[in-house]
């Protein structure tokens, strides 16, 4: 028994299947009915995991049937709403292009199923975890069982032996952990795989080896030999990590300007030639302007400059009142300007907090995807990148947290996911998700 198997392989074949049986049937008739789907294929197990996909979108419709303008809870509109989707259940016409990918899950879970039981009914029971998993939904779920189904038979008896009620909501983790003895269990008999492997090899050839999961080996990388041919920059060390080396920085000498000095005493408009400095960059001085040193200027700030207010009206010959009415408009003018500059900054400051914040958490680890979103995020990448199937998600979930590093999630999601179900790479629901996916893998 193979106890891991390449997603990509098992992909492919799944996907071969499923078009030589779907375009075998349709190239007789337009669709399919319920009644063709229990014998669509030689394999029962794969025709029952169809009818169950089928089950779940019709119990995923009914469930999204809500309105703000009508009350749905009412019991004479449940037993209107029950009435008609029983009808639709006896009414099931499915074309090829719908079709077909229900045929690669069946037939990818049936192998996986035959193969590595244990990964495919842990499969099932993240299924079932998406609403309140208890007995009877594990007892309803039987019916779509038919390969090693004393195994489910066993897990469903188990777990009522310890004293768990049809109706108690039961752990995932507990429900696993029973699944574990009873695979382990010396009363379990698995099924023989190579009678299925045969039927479905009767369609398109199956070579169970070509699933077989094989880790590339690391090769040990060759030693560096030291040479002497190489180039002057090969023999540069580095021996301190970039950031932590010094830098040596030279400080040319500050050259002051040759000027005289601005003096009470000076008032001659003389100036003196610079010694040693060509006539072309001689300072262009006039008469009336004396030289200014350069050590003298410095910036006049606002609050030094004072002005009497008395004084300043009666050379303008205007009221004083008016005048002081300018000046009260002025300082409220600048008080206003750096109450608004200093909220301004305040603003910029929490946002940048803010912003900061978010990109930490952001950037968190986490050890389990779906631990790691919250019921909205599951509805949104359900709905936006999944069409709605919560099932697919949960499989897609599931293979994620199985994967060995972020490489072998991408390749994943981009042969088993992306292309099948008309992912847009550039959206941003895509991105979001993607994010989430990396936070599993941050070494």
């Amino acid at each position: 028994m193979i106890h891991t198997i390449n997603p990509a392989a098992l992909n492919r074949y799944a996907n071969a299947y499923a078009k030589h049986t779907c375009d075998t049937f349709f190239s007789q008739q337009d669709s399919v009915s319920g009644k063709d789907i229990v014998s669509f294929t030689d394999i029962p197990q794969v025709n029952y995991l169809i009818l169950f996909k089928l089950f779940t979108n019709w119990k995923q419709e009914a469930g999204r049937l809500q309105s703000p303008y009508f009350d749905y809870s009412q019991d004479e509109v449940k037993s209107a709403l029950e009435n008609l989707m029983n009808t639709l259940s006896r009414f099931i016409m499915v074309k090829q292009d719908a079709f077909e990918p229900l045929v690669a899950d069946a037939s990818s879970a049936t192998i996986e199923l035959l193969l590595s039981p244990r990964n495919q009914f842990v499969s099932i029971l993240k299924y079932i975890d998406f609403e309140p998993l208890t007995i009877q939904r594990l007892q309803d779920h039987t019916r779509y069982i038919r390969i090693n189904r004393t195994v489910w038979e066993s897990l469903i008896a188990q777990l009522q032996s310890t004293g768990v009620e049809s109706s108690d909501v039961l752990s995932l983790d507990k429900a696993i952990a029973v699944l574990e003895d009873v695979l382990t269990s010396e009363g379990i008999t698995l099924d023989n795989p190579e009678e299925y492997i045969a039927q479905f090899s009767a369609q398109v050839p199956l070579e169970v080896s070509e699933l077989e999961k094989i880790e590339d080996e690391k090769k040990p990388e060759p030693e560096k030999k030291a040479t002497t041919s190489g180039s002057f920059f090969d023999t540069l060390g580095d021996d301190l990590p970039i950031g932590t080396q010094e830098k040596v920085v030279k400080t040319l000498p500050k050259i002051e300007p040759k000027t005289e000095p601005l003096s009470v005493e000076n008032k001659s408009t003389e100036t003196k030639p610079i010694e040693n400095q060509p006539i072309e960059s001689k300072p262009v001085i006039t008469p009336e302007l004396p030289p200014v040193a350069l050590n003298v200027i410095h910036e006049v700030k606002a609050e030094e400059v004072k002005v009497d207010i008395e004084e300043f009206a009666k050379a303008a010959n205007k009221p004083l009142v008016s005048v002081l009415s300018v000046k009260k408009k002025m300082e409220e003018t600048t008080l206003n300007e750096t109450l608004n500059k200093d909220m301004t900054t305040l603003n910029e400051k929490l946002r940048k907090e803010d912003s900061t914040f978010i990109e930490k958490a952001q950037n968190q680890p986490i050890t389990s995807i779906k631990d790691a979103l919250n019921l909205n995020q599951k509805y949104y990448f359900i709905n936006s990148l999944f069409g709605g199937d919560n099932i697919a998600f949960a499989q897609a979930i599931y293979e994620l947290e199985q994967a060995r590093d972020m490489d072998t999630a991408m390749k994943l999601l981009q042969v088993k996911y992306a292309h099948s179900l008309g992912w847009d790479l550039q959206s941003e629901e895509y991105i979001a998700f993607i994010d989430v996916i990396e936070r599993k893998f941050i070494s």
